[in-house]
């Protein structure tokens, strides 16, 4: 029962982790409640909690000793997001002293059993050469492989690539992936393009959307743009855009202002 209990937990936890990353902030909020009974799962050397733990150590709390202790032991235990987060360490410097090879070969094994996040940082360290001889053909062959497989960070940089060569297209459907993600500096530029019709048509509906969905993240800098589109938008538009990103309160302000 206990077993069970503590899976139930990591279950929610990770769902609300999820959350997070798309903006949820009451997600965050709950999932710091929970931090005590994760913890006490981790001290009983579960890699995967031990894992997540470790991770709001370093994100949220900014206490990287603890997280880099967390993250070593769910490594050594041979789970994928443990070796990653202790990559991601290494890599970076952070808490410790940087070492890019350690750092990649805990990215190659983290991928290798099915870990998306390690294979995109592997392919950013491929492309840049990070740590590794640059290798353009290969870095990119990883990022589509994360990309197809959904991970909205490569399809962000995806997007940023085929911005770069003009292709509004190609870059619009990876910003929106990368954007529903919750890949938060994507939404502004992919709201600004659905309201221009940059890579394909203008959808005002979309554009409402993603301004209002800048709010999750503390960002009103997408509410002028949502005032200024809902002037030329029926109500029933209005409260469709809203309702896509869960603000039904904003769609009736929105309303009322662009009434006016």
């Amino acid at each position: 029962m206990a077993n069970r209990s503590g899976s139930d937990l990591f279950e929610l936890a990770e769902q609300l982790h999820e959350a997070l990353v798309r903006g949820d902030a009451a997600a965050g909020k709950q999932l710091m409640r929970m931090l005590p009974q994760l913890e006490e799962i981790a001290s009983e050397g579960r890699a995967d909690v031990q894992a997540l733990v470790a991770g709001l150590y370093l994100e949220r709390l900014r206490e990287p000793e603890k997280a880099y202790r967390l993250f070593v032991a769910s490594a050594k235990a041979g789970h994928p997001a443990g070796q990653r987060g202790l990559g991601s360490m290494l890599a970076n410097g952070i808490g410790v002293e940087r070492d890019l090879d350690a750092a990649r070969e805990l990215f190659e094994s983290a991928a290798l059993s099915g870990d998306l996040f390690a294979l995109f940082n592997l392919a950013m360290m491929y492309l840049q050469g990070a740590g590794v001889e640059q290798d353009e053909v290969k870095g990119q062959e990883f990022l589509r492989r994360a990309a197809d497989e959904g991970l909205p960070a490569a399809n962000a940089v995806l997007g940023d690539q085929f911005a770069a060569q003009q292709d509004f297209a190609q870059a619009r459907v990876h910003y929106g992936v990368a954007a529903s993600g919750g890949v938060s500096r994507v939404i502004y530029t992919l709201a600004e393009w659905y309201r221009d019709g940059v890579g394909g048509p203008v959808d005002k509906v979309q554009a409402v959307r993603w301004f209002l969905k800048l709010l999750d993240f503390g960002d009103g800098d997408g509410v002028h743009g949502a005032i200024s589109l809902a002037r030329s938008m029926s109500d029933q538009e209005i409260r469709m855009a809203a309702q896509l990103v869960d603000r039904s309160a904003e769609a009736e302000a929105l309303i009322r202002v662009a009434r006016k």
